[in-house]
This record gives C-alpha cells, sequence and structure tokens, in this order.
C-alpha cells in the first residue's frame, strides 16, 4: 500500500491547462443553469447567454489559474495525485 502511494506521488495524473480550463467552464456553466432552472422553476432557463460569457470566462479561468497554481506547488489538499500543466508562453 505504501508502494503504491509512492508511486502515485512520483506520476501525478496530469492534465492540460486547456482540458482544466474547459473542465472548469463547463462546470460553471452546468452549474448556473441548474441554479437558474430551480430557481424559476422552469425547465428551459438558463443561467448564461453568449453574449455574457467573455466576462464570466475571464473570471472563471483567473479563478481555475489561481487553483491550478495551488494544486501544482503542492499547497492544494491531494495535489501529490495530480497536476495542471503549465501556461506555454
Amino acid at each position: 500500500m505504501v508502494w503504491k502511494r509512492e508511486c502515485v506521488k512520483q506520476n501525478p495524473i496530469t492534465i492540460s491547462r486547456e482540458q482544466w480550463i474547459e473542465g472548469g467552464r463547463n462546470a460553471v456553466l452546468d452549474a448556473l443553469d441548474q441554479f437558474t432552472r430551480v430557481s424559476v422553476g422552469h425547465v428551459e432557463a438558463r443561467g448564461w447567454t453568449d453574449p455574457e460569457l467573455p466576462n464570466l470566462f475571464r473570471a472563471v479561468d483567473r479563478q481555475l489559474g489561481l487553483i491550478a497554481d495551488r494544486i501544482n506547488s503542492g499547497e492544494e489538499p491531494g495535489s501529490a495525485f495530480f497536476q495542471v500543466e503549465e501556461e506555454q508562453l
């Protein structure tokens, strides 16, 4: 058991920055839709519109970057098992 844990620490699961951002954006959009639908009681209600996406994504992308930095620096619980690729400049 200890050997397996050490093996995972040496080879954490890594995803690309793009996958991280896309997954986070989709999670936020889904959560906004769900919250709005439950709040107004209509299955077709949406928590966002296309013109609102640029402002929303700026904020979400910034937060996802902060979370990725915490994960990659080892500050976030579970970060020994997961890494987000660094952004390419």
